[in-house]
């Protein structure tokens, strides 16, 4: 049986088929290397996208880094600016204050020495008065004999206005010191609780955004608080040392010795020395100085040293008067500049955790 022979529709070549073949081939290749270069792409993009991403994320990581770090540095900038300023607006204050203050008390200082310098003619005339003179060579020389101290007694009642104006300086100026010390102390207080309320404020705002510098902030008010009560001063009160009578006292030793001795040596024959009391009335005051042995032209001594003994007691009174009263200005108005200093340095110190650099 004859077999019929093949379509022309279905006859193929072996060229044409491989043609075909490596055609098809050729497709499916580029086809894989294109699905492969559209991956590549894709996985280029993507990563091109996850490293734009993390750059992202490190610009806003570093963007909020340099925030807080601003954040911070002007919050400590802030906060020691204003404790700086404080300090410094502290001291200029009280420094005027207390000037103001040393202007007042050395007011009334001058206004209680020129009162006291008033009574001074008066009496130095009585002390140098020949009564008296002859008195206080009876008491001078009692009292070297006995060892008592009547002749301080005696002056002490007649320095008396000279006493209470020098005790009126000491205790104004006293006064002024503490006033000045109750005032530093009032602002340091005050210094404090503002700077605590400020700091307390900015440790609430910024606890989570600045959890190390608001554990600083915690730890300067725990300083602060700690370091309150240093912050006051102390102001040590000028004694009352009346020299009035002391200073009298030498002069009428120098002035009155070469009598003063004679008594003395007198004294011991002569019970009548003994029991001298000044001021005497005149008569008994020449009476006691026959009985103790002086000549009568030792009177006629006497009645000379009453002439220049009330210009010499005047002069020492003044000077006495007139070296307190610069003695305590002067040291008022250093014990007040000593103060400031010490609160300076106490304020200082107790802020010294709010200054940061």
């Amino acid at each position: 049986m004859n077999t019929p022979p093949p379509s022309k529709s279905i006859r193929i070549s072996r060229r044409t088929w491989l043609g075909t073949a490596c055609i098809a081939t050729g497709a499916a290749t580029f086809s894989a290397r294109h699905i492969l270069h559209i991956r590549n792409q894709e996985a280029q993009e993507a990563l091109l996208q996850m490293a734009d991403q993390a750059a992202a994320e490190r610009a806003t990581a570093e963007a909020e880094t340099r925030r807080l770090m601003e954040l911070e540095m002007g919050l400590r900038s802030q906060i020691g600016a204003r404790a700086r300023a404080e300090l410094e607006a502290l001291h200029e204050v009280e420094t005027e204050f207390t000037s103001k203050a040393h202007d007042l008390v050395k007011s009334e200082v001058n206004k209680l020495h020129d009162h006291a310098v008033e009574q001074v003619s008066s009496i130095a005339a009585t002390l140098g008065s020949f009564p008296q003179v002859a008195g206080s060579i009876l008491l001078l020389a009692k009292d070297q004999v006995t060892g008592s101290d009547e002749m301080s007694l005696a002056l002490e009642k007649e320095l008396q206005p000279i006493s209470i104006a020098l005790q009126g300086m000491t205790e104004t100026v006293n006064a002024g010191l503490t006033g000045v010390g109750l005032i530093i102390d009032e602002n340091s207080n005050a210094l404090a609780s503002r700077m605590l309320t400020m700091i307390e404020q900015v440790r609430r705002e910024h606890p989570v955004e600045l959890p190390e510098f608001t554990t600083a902030l915690s730890d300067a008010i725990t300083v602060i608080q700690g370091k309150r009560m240093e912050m006051g001063v102390t102001v040590l009160a000028l004694p009352l040392e009346i020299g009035a009578v002391a200073s009298l006292m030498g002069f009428l030793k120098t002035a009155l010795g070469k009598w003063v001795s004679r008594a003395a040596t007198t004294a011991g024959a002569n019970a009548a020395l003994a029991v001298a009391d000044g001021p005497l009335p005149v008569g008994e005051i020449i009476a006691l100085l026959i009985d103790a042995g002086f000549l009568a032209w030792m009177v006629t001594d006497l009645l000379s040293l009453a002439k220049t003994v009330p210009a010499d007691i005047e002069e020492n009174l003044r000077s006495t008067l007139a070296a307190h009263r610069d003695s305590l200005l002067t040291t008022a108005e250093q014990a007040a500049a000593d103060t400031l200093r010490q609160a300076s340095t106490a304020r200082l110190k107790a802020l010294q955790p709010l200054m940061f650099p």
